[in-house]
């Protein structure tokens, strides 16, 4: 009973200040043209979900800034925002890890303690902005045994999902979602 619009490009956080030139060139008009689409549709929200590699992002020192505008904005616009935290990232491939394990040589996977770093930092910056709903996706089980799911691998490479861990965490975001839709 919900509709949604993903806007999306590589690398890109589609907002007003966003600094494009940042990012690799074959990435800059895809990420510019998602910007602009999301100044087109955000008057006419509702709702707003906000995600992205925090730990990439928080490396340009202008990008707290453009989050900042954000929600001020949503703020002043009466718009419900749920910013996802990043999900956890490795420091080896897991689909590597899962081989070794087939053989029975155990590699305990690594997170990347950047993505923890980064989600705090996050974090700290939504604190000025209460009404901004923050889900954090590594502390539901899902993500407990990362890269892992009830013995099924999640992940496709070191920080994306596979097809198996999108349709879980896509389950697991559709019941976050539905509970700040009722609030």
């Amino acid at each position: 009973g919900m509709g949604m619009e993903v806007v999306t490009a590589s690398s890109c956080v589609p907002l007003d200040g966003f600094q494009i030139d940042k990012l690799p060139e074959w990435a800059r008009a895809p990420c510019l043209a998602q910007i602009q689409a999301v100044a087109e549709k955000r008057p006419v929200a509702n709702r707003l979900i906000v995600a992205a590699m925090w730990s990439y992002q928080f490396q340009d020192k202008s990008f707290p800034a453009v989050l900042e505008h954000f929600f001020a904005s949503a703020r002043e616009k009466h718009q419900q925002v749920l910013v996802l935290a990043q999900i956890p990232k490795f420091t080896k491939n897991p689909r590597r890890i899962a081989r070794l394990q087939y053989w029975g040589i155990q590699v305990p996977p690594e997170r990347d303690p950047e993505v923890h770093w980064a989600n705090a930092r996050l974090q700290r910056l939504l604190d000025k902005y209460p009404e901004v709903v923050y889900f954090d996706p590594a502390a539901s089980d899902l993500f407990s045994m990362a890269p892992f799911h009830h013995g099924t691998l999640i992940y496709q490479d070191e920080h994306h999902l596979n097809e198996v861990g999108s349709r879980e965490y896509g389950s697991l975001l559709a019941s976050v979602i539905q509970s700040v839709a009722d609030r």
